[in-house]
């Protein structure tokens, strides 16, 4: 028998929970907190139905045969028959409200509205401009406005991406801004990464993780790293077979191919990993609005501080705001000097690093978790949920 809607907090999401870490966690808070969460997740999944027990349990909507349809026409079915499944679920069982995580997500929560009155929030992870979206993913985005009009809160998090939303589509229900930061973490083993890949024990390492495109200044910041005879560059992610062998080509061209290492995904335990860096690259070049006003919306550039890495990271207003404020790195351009400056000025002396190793700990610690982040929310929350009393009560309240 599979996990019941009934009076639960119904979480909407395309593809896993964990895909997005900040949903991860805001619903793992809120089911900490004594909500009852159910998260609904819909994709080409390879079973067609299935519920997954854990912490958050999960009933998982799979429409596998739909892999063989046209491109064209996969992705509308695919919601829409995840809308029908959905509407069926909550006709019998209705749940408290609906929690949408991100874009398509938010559309369905709005159709689910206009069908059944069930109110809904939308945990807003991207923003987004109309060049920037194509194909279906443009009618979810002119969707968007009605969809976010009608959310009873939105979360956001990163404030100017809050404001642009606000004006652009006269929101008026309340947001919560609430920074992508990893919950706080209690204690970590940094990997020994010079022992483990026989690197000199004096060298100094300097970590990437994530996609690896051309917009991550991967570019650059591969060949700042080959001016630094003992630095070595650490890459986890995921890229596509043409944008590696770029990079390959490009290591092996400077004459550092030794030293740029592509690792593979990112290991089980990644705070463990992360955490034997010197120095994490977090720069974003910021082409798209989604890519702007992106400080607090990093999850690499928050999972730095989390295991007391020092970054370096963009030069735009909002990162060199929170990294001069709190001493946690330097700042720099895209251009390969501004890097390779900025490289020699963060491994020059061990004391500095190390300062700014404590400095990304506190940070961490006091301000950039997500504990700490989701108060407010959760405040809301519990004012929004109450129960009214009742007539007794009140009666006895008043006497």
């Amino acid at each position: 028998m599979h996990t019941s809607t009934r009076n639960k907090v119904l979480v909407l999401r395309l593809n896993r929970l964990e895909y997005v870490p900040s949903g991860l966690y805001s619903n793992s808070l809120l089911t900490e907190k004594g909500y009852p969460v159910v998260a609904v997740e819909y994709g080409f999944f390879s079973k067609r139905f299935e519920s997954v027990d854990g912490l958050i349990p999960r009933l998982r909507l799979g429409h596998p045969w739909l892999r063989r349809w046209p491109g064209v026409l996969r992705t509308p079915l695919m919601h829409l028959l995840a809308l029908l499944r959905v509407w069926r679920l909550v006709l019998g069982a209705r749940p408290k409200f609906i929690l949408a995580e991100g874009l398509h997500e938010q559309t369905l929560a709005w159709a689910l509205h206009w069908l059944t009155g069930i109110p809904y929030g939308v945990h807003v992870h991207e923003v987004f401009e109309a060049k920037d979206v194509s194909g279906w993913n443009a009618l979810f985005f002119r969707l968007e406005g009605p969809a976010l009009r009608r959310a009873f809160f939105t979360i956001f998090p990163e404030a100017t991406r809050a404001h642009l939303y606000r004006q652009r589509y006269r929101l008026s229900a309340p947001q919560h801004l609430v920074f992508n930061c990893p919950r706080r973490l209690a204690q970590f083993t940094p990997t020994d990464w010079r022992q483990r890949l026989g690197l000199p024990r004096d060298s100094k390492l300097v970590g990437y993780w994530g996609g690896q495109g051309r917009s991550n200044a991967l570019d650059q910041g591969i060949r700042a790293v080959a001016r630094h005879p003992n630095v070595y560059f650490l890459l986890w992610g995921w890229s596509s077979p043409e944008d590696r062998e770029y990079f390959k080509n490009l290591a092996q061209g400077v004459g550092a191919a030794h030293r740029i290492l592509f690792l593979g995904d990112l290991p089980e335990n990644k705070w463990n990993a992360l955490g034997g860096l010197d120095v994490s690259f977090t720069l974003y070049e910021p082409k798209e609005l989604r890519l702007k006003h992106l400080a607090t919306a990093s999850n690499k550039f928050m999972e730095s501080l989390a295991v007391g890495v020092p970054v370096l990271t963009s030069n735009e207003p909002d990162f060199r705001t929170l990294v001069e404020f709190y001493d946690l790195g330097l700042c720099a351009s895209f251009k390969v000097d501004s890097l390779s400056e900025a490289l020699s000025e963060l491994l020059r002396d061990e004391a500095s690093l190390q300062r700014r190793r404590e400095n990304a700990l506190r940070a961490h610690r006091e301000v950039f978790n997500y504990e700490y982040q989701f108060r407010p929310a959760l405040r809301f929350l519990d004012a929004w949920l109450a129960p009214e009393p009742t007539a007794d009560l009140a009666t006895s309240a008043k006497t």
